[in-house]
């Protein structure tokens, strides 16, 4: 589709603009039958053009933040965080076959019953890392 349309319109539209100094919507009224596909270039670049402006403000969002003291995705302080949010780091715990409690306590499988174990391991399930949560 882009070979056969989109190719041969954009060159057309290129050398046919450069030779009339004119835009692609007053370009295309040389052949009114295509005045729409003028009117369509313009609608297409503009939409692209916000979008453009978008990802350039995340990206400027995200730069910008990441110059700060402290992370806004490093803490579970912040407004957006929901009670899941866990503060403690479990990698020490969980490589020790350990689990850690949501107010940051780790236990190993020989300090708690099984039962205890099931009901920390749901609670585990359920906690999510502060910059998960920033980031959706």
């Amino acid at each position: 589709m882009l070979m056969i349309t989109g190719l041969p319109l954009f060159f057309f539209e290129l050398s046919l603009g450069q030779f009339g100094r004119e835009g692609p919507i007053t370009i295309w009224k040389v052949v009114p039958l295509f005045q729409g596909v003028g009117i369509g270039m313009f609608i297409i670049a503009f939409f692209i053009a916000l979008y453009y402006n978008v990802i350039i403000a995340w990206a400027f969002f995200y730069l910008f933040s990441s110059f700060t003291a402290e992370l806004p995705w490093q803490s579970c302080d912040h407004w957006w965080n929901t009670d899941a949010c866990k503060r403690f780091d479990t990698k020490n715990c969980t490589a020790h076959e350990g689990i850690m409690s949501s107010n940051g306590t780790c236990y190993s499988k020989l300090q708690v019953n099984s039962s205890d174990w099931d009901k920390l391991n749901q609670t585990a399930l359920g906690m999510k890392l502060p910059a998960d949560e920033f980031f959706q």
